[in-house]
């Protein structure tokens, strides 16, 4: 998931940053920043991304547990309620 635009940000930046010239200029040095800001971010968000996709996972096995539990309770009950009324 991350940053959609990940590889034409990183694009850019490099192209920005390896502008011709001698040892690390401005540009360069903006260049390699945003190159880093970018990756960093796009890990950052995939992280987060991933976390949330295991704890919806998490959730919707713990409704099912629920649901599974509740439907038994209901059919133990109904099936002792007709045992009582014969």
């Amino acid at each position: 998931m991350g940053l959609n635009s990940k590889t034409n940000l990183k694009s850019q930046a490099d192209l920005i940053r390896y502008e011709d010239g001698e040892g690390k200029n401005t540009a360069e040095r903006v260049g390699k920043l945003l190159s880093e800001i970018i990756e960093n971010t796009d890990q950052s968000l995939t992280t987060e991304t991933n976390a949330r996709v295991q704890q919806d996972n998490i959730l919707q096995q713990t409704a099912s547990t629920a649901s599974s539990i509740a439907n038994t309770a209901y059919n133990e009950a109904k099936e002792a309620k007709s045992k009582a009324t014969t």
